[in-house]
């Protein structure tokens, strides 16, 4: 009997599985050879023709559209393209493999009705070979008024820049990345990332650097073949110049060869450089916790390997993302032409009173990762009724405004307050939003705690950048008040960088924010010491910014990154490279440039080496005592 059951179950098992793979062949099928959008309306193929659409099943295309654009947001064409049935079955309809088109034909305007248009997974796949041809042919289309023509200068071996046109080895075995790119497909690139760092990075020529020049070695040595991977590196080095953490290729990583450090790497406060394990359990070697070498080579010396491929913001920006850089150690080895053998890699350890050990490590194919660190945790009153809140993430979608209000009620008859945005590598700007009305009185004003100049888009239009609270300020967004305040502050305010290219830049837009009128929203008037570090970007960077200054704040820790929170995909045309270039300046309202440059803390205050594994926190330690200095102070 039981036997029989195991069957049953076997049976209702694999006609549900059936069933399953049956429905999601069924949303792969497609009437269409292809689609094309236009100002004349959407068009399709159909047995080799192209009609403008009208109707499927006697769903009108307006309702198609408007079903799309909220199951696939963005991706709503490529909805429509390719998941018609999905949006059928969405709006009640059945469809099945035979529908019925209305057409209009394109010459005559004659309505055309076909009634049994078959739908299949081949039309489907000719409808995206399409797209990817007419993408294609749009982004050279494109390309041709997008190129810098100019002399280029000869490169000799001895220039600094040299090392732009290395091809370094290993790399990664995959089909796209193998493919050979000839003359004079890396210089129309090279042109076209010339044009759009002139043109379309927001702080060109605010940190001058030979982009030319670094360009020019690139081009001086790829006479011959050149893979992908090898283009798209060069692009890599060359990118990291423009200061920016988020200027970056798209997922430049893939391009390094998988062959990883088998442990971490963070450096303490005194500059010495600990050695971890991947989990933090414990240091690689317990009673040498400090590494100084890898391969006889210095860890200094690695980092500024390692620097090729980091982004160069600020210092303690650049440094941190350096040292976890070094994670692809076999990709350093490469740059600096010590390839050898993947395996071992030789590391030398010292003790705190410097006796040195070697040791010997295999490289590992699977990236360690840092992960979150502190760890996240619930709201807690420390001693010395003291309030503590750790903010891990700056985004809404987390429920961060609920869980920040809770926060603060959980502090609200605190003495001290400490809100820990360590690791907190930014976002949105919804943490500031959410927390600033506890940080003032409810009597007020409102105030500007950011500016920012972005660019226009590529049509030359303003962009909403609401959901970064920014506003120009005129905005009737803004209530009257803060239109005026914004008003005001715009008339003294003086930028110190100002675009070279104006024209392409909308007017300044400014963030403005006002005290609460929600009961449950009270104004801490106790010290908070907000604990930062080299992680802190993009948003979080600007609520730094923001505070910064503020009665009873106290900004502690090492120097946030200030990167850009408004960056521009763009995409080399012939060797199809996404590029990331910022397309904002961010001001302190101080008008000094805060993109790039981060936030220097009130009080620095640096991690030891047992901070790194989570058995002390010398850093929280030193606010807590920070807080009790502070309130004595305050006593009559």
């Amino acid at each position: 009997m039981k036997a029989i059951h195991a069957l049953v179950l076997v049976l209702l098992v694999f006609m549900g599985a059936s069933q399953a793979s049956a429905q999601l062949a069924s949303s792969m099928l497609s009437p269409f050879e292809g689609v094309r959008w236009n100002e004349q309306g959407t068009e399709v193929k159909i047995d080799g023709k192209w009609y403008r659409f009208k109707a499927i099943d006697s769903v009108p295309l307006d309702a198609l559209l408007d079903e799309s654009r909220s199951a696939f947001g963005d991706d709503w064409k490529i909805g429509f393209e390719e998941k018609v049935v999905t949006l059928l079955t969405n709006l009640g309809q059945s469809p099945g493999v035979y529908v019925g088109l209305e057409l209009e034909d394109i010459e005559t305007g004659d309505r055309i009705v076909k009634g049994h248009v078959q739908m299949s997974t081949n039309k489907r796949q000719l409808a995206q070979i399409y797209r990817r041809k007419a993408t294609r042919l749009k982004l050279l289309e494109k390309a041709k008024n997008q190129r810098v023509q100019r002399d280029h200068m000869e490169i000799e071996p001895d220039s600094e820049y040299w090392f732009m046109g290395d091809r370094p080895r290993p790399g990664r075995r995959d089909a796209v990345g193998a493919n050979v790119i000839r003359s004079p497909t890396p210089t129309r690139d090279l042109e076209q990332f010339e044009w759009l760092i002139e043109n379309r990075w927001a702080l060109f020529g605010y940190k001058p650097f030979d982009y030319q020049r670094m360009a020019d070695s690139i081009r001086w040595r790829t006479a011959g073949k050149l893979t992908i991977r090898d283009f798209q590196l060069q692009i890599a080095r060359l990118i990291v110049y423009l200061g920016d953490s988020q200027a970056v290729v798209g997922r430049w990583t893939r391009l390094l060869p998988p062959a990883h450090l088998p442990f971490l790497i963070e450096q303490t406060e005194s500059g010495r450089f600990v050695a971890f394990k991947t989990d933090r359990s414990g240091f690689l070697d317990d009673e040498h916790p400090f590494i100084t070498a890898l391969d006889d080579e210095s860890v200094e010396y690695w980092l500024n390997v390692a620097a090729r491929i980091t982004p160069h913001t600020s210092k303690a920006g650049q440094r941190r993302s350096a040292i976890r850089n070094m994670r692809y150690f076999i990709y350093l080895r490469s740059e600096n032409e010590k390839v050898g053998n993947a395996n071992p890699i030789k590391i030398t350890l010292e003790s705190d009173q410097g006796d040195a050990i070697t040791i010997k490590r295999d490289l590992t194919p699977r990236k360690p990762i840092y992960g979150w660190w502190p760890k996240p945790v619930e709201p807690k009153v420390l001693d010395g009724n003291t309030g503590y809140i750790r903010l891990a993430t700056m985004n809404n979608k987390s429920g961060l405004f609920d869980m920040i209000h809770k926060s603060m009620a959980v502090s609200r008859e605190t003495q001290g307050l400490i809100i820990d945005l360590r690791g907190n590598v930014g976002g949105s700007r919804d943490a500031l939003a959410a927390l600033y009305p506890y940080l003032v009185d409810s009597s007020s004003a409102p105030r500007v705690v950011s500016v920012s100049r972005p660019m226009l888009d590529e049509d030359s239009n303003p962009r909403d950048l609401s959901n970064l609270y920014l506003y120009e300020q005129a905005d009737p967004r803004l209530n009257r008040m803060e239109q005026a305040v914004a008003e005001s502050f715009l008339k003294t305010f003086t930028p110190a960088f100002e675009p070279v290219k104006p024209e392409n830049f909308s007017p300044l837009y400014v963030s403005v924010l006002s005290a609460s009128e929600d009961p449950a929203v009270f104004h801490y008037e106790h010290p908070i010491i907000v604990l930062m570090d080299s992680s802190c970007d993009t948003g979080t960077s600007v609520l730094l910014s923001a505070i910064k200054g503020m009665d009873n704040i106290t900004l502690m820790g090492t120097h946030a990154r200030g990167g850009t929170d408004l960056v521009d995909s763009h995409t080399l045309a012939f060797s199809n490279t996404e590029v990331f270039i910022p397309a904002m300046i961010t001001y302190n309202t101080d008008g000094s440039v805060l993109s790039g440059e981060g936030v220097e803390p009130d009080v620095f205050a640096g991690q030891v080496a047992t901070d790194i594994l989570g058995k002390t926190d010398t850093v929280l330690d030193r606010a807590l005592d920070l807080l009790k200095e502070q309130r004595s102070a305050s006593r009559p």
